[in-house]
């Protein structure tokens, strides 16, 4: 440490000198003759000049000295953070790349957790259910805010977000192959209720859909490739089932089966005309 410090002494001893007699010798004669004209005697001149010259030096020294060191300390922070945040991306490759491995491995449970967690801001659990226990030991989630005395808020971790976010997707886009990959006769025969320009069946003014058929739509709903929209506040959700096609599955039904456009994205099915077991669906 003293070796250095002699060392950045005698570096800025040595251009202070060197500088003062650059600046002496380039200003000599100006600086003379001007000296003389305000009435200081020659032979002081010279002196006069020399700490000038020396004064300047040293401000443009240190001047540069300060700058160097600032420029350095700027340059360290600047790798230093670097490789924090090299580091930090790193880390989270390495975490994110596990995550990928072990989410389709979770049981179940902590899957629909995962998955309702994708979907909403924040979700009330029980802090010591054991497998929002194991969530949060693998930080794949994290306590938003305090319910009550067993409850909290939970969110999921942004970190883990984008892999579950992959997850459901391939899950999704497998399920749908597989759906239409393995279309039935009687999975197309439903279908019509969105594929034909008039719904054939189940709905008002139509005649009765058979109990195999609405049997296959309750599968597609099931399955999550159709969606049912049920009014449960109201009466009409008694005797009335909407349906809707998901655009997803519409998307990959022209893809793979060939189907055309859609005539409707919803359709609403009259409970009274849905057969089950031979049996009407509907109110008697």
């Amino acid at each position: 440490m003293m070796k250095k410090i002699f060392s950045i002494t005698s570096i800025k001893t040595a251009l202070i000198a060197l500088i003062t007699i650059i600046l002496a010798i380039t200003s000599w004669q100006t600086a003379d003759a001007f000296i003389i004209s305000q009435g200081v005697p020659s032979t002081v001149a010279p002196l006069c000049i020399f700490g000038g010259a020396y004064g300047l030096a040293y401000i443009i020294v240190g001047f540069v000295m300060y700058c160097k060191g600032y420029f350095v300390k700027w340059c360290k922070e600047t790798k230093e953070s670097f490789e924090r945040t090299a580091k930090k991306e790193s880390e989270l490759e390495v975490f994110q790349a596990d995550a990928r491995k072990a989410i389709p491995h979770l049981p179940s449970r902590q899957i629909e957790i995962l998955m309702e967690l994708h979907e909403e801001e924040h979700v009330q659990y029980h802090r010591y259910n054991k497998d929002i226990s194991n969530l949060l030991k693998l930080n794949y989630i994290y306590a938003l805010s305090f319910v009550n005395e067993r409850d909290y808020l939970f969110a999921i971790s942004p970190d883990v977000f984008e892999v579950v976010d992959s997850y459901l997707k391939k899950q999704r886009e497998d399920l749908l192959v597989k759906f239409c990959e393995g279309l039935s006769h009687k999975d197309i025969e439903f279908l019509r209720i969105f594929f034909d320009e008039k719904i054939p069946f189940g709905a008002p003014d139509t005649k009765m859909m058979q109990a195999l058929v609405w049997r296959s739509g309750e599968e597609m709903i099931r399955k999550g490739v159709l969606k049912s929209h049920d009014d449960k506040g109201s009466h009409r959700h008694e005797t009335h089932i909407v349906l809707e096609l998901v655009a997803d599955t519409e998307k990959k039904l022209q893809e793979l089966q060939g189907f055309g456009s859609s005539y409707r994205q919803e359709a609403e099915l009259d409970s009274s005309l849905l057969m089950v077991g031979g049996i009407n669906h509907g109110p008697s």
